[in-house]
């Protein structure tokens, strides 16, 4: 219901830290509407937000892969529209880049995991860049699509952890990063 949305949107964006942030733009880009916050004003608080290395985090100064993955996953809408969303997600790709592992994959926390490389994926699709070819994510002949798919089990589910138990979060987050990249690739519009 589009009034529990607003309801939502008025009291939760930016009072919940910048994931609010986030997820509130994914819902402003898909046409809800709020009183207390507009699309516009998500992505200057987003932008205001971007750390000095090109990322972003839920607090302090060193940029998690995760948030930063998010993060452009909402601004990837406007890449094209606004030269300050272009400018900052061009030094956050340059980031995730950076800190892609030899294997292909991504540290959150300090620990490799298929979430990361699935937030990854979702980020690069939503801007049209494909995870598996492109030549800033292959590391030592590696992409992060195959660092992810070394955590899928033979029951079709991902582990967090290699070799691993399934586990609900990995698989969900993989499932959606294996549908951005194919959506992108067929040219249809992105996951969010």
């Amino acid at each position: 219901d589009c009034e529990f949305v607003g309801s939502i949107l008025d009291n939760t964006v930016g009072k919940q830290g910048i994931m609010s942030y986030v997820f509130g733009l994914h819902l402003l880009s898909c046409g809800a509407t709020s009183q207390a916050v507009t699309a516009d004003g998500a992505i200057g608080e987003l932008l205001s937000l971007q750390l000095s290395d090109g990322g972003w985090a839920i607090s302090g100064n060193i940029s998690d892969v995760d948030v930063t993955a998010m993060t452009l996953q909402a601004l990837a809408p406007y890449y094209n529209a606004r030269d300050d969303v272009k400018s900052a997600t061009d030094k956050a790709v340059a980031l995730l880049s950076e800190k892609q592992s030899d294997d292909g994959g991504f540290k959150s926390y300090g620990t490799e995991n298929p979430e990361s490389a699935a937030q990854v994926i979702i980020a690069l699709s939503s801007l049209g860049i494909n995870a598996a070819t492109e030549p800033r994510f292959v590391k030592s002949g590696n992409t992060v699509l195959s660092a992810m798919l070394k955590y899928l089990r033979d029951d079709g589910s991902f582990c967090h952890t290699e070799n691993g138990e399934p586990n609900f979060a990995a698989t969900v987050q993989a499932l959606m990063s294996l549908v951005a990249m194919r959506r992108a690739m067929s040219g249809d519009t992105s996951l969010f």
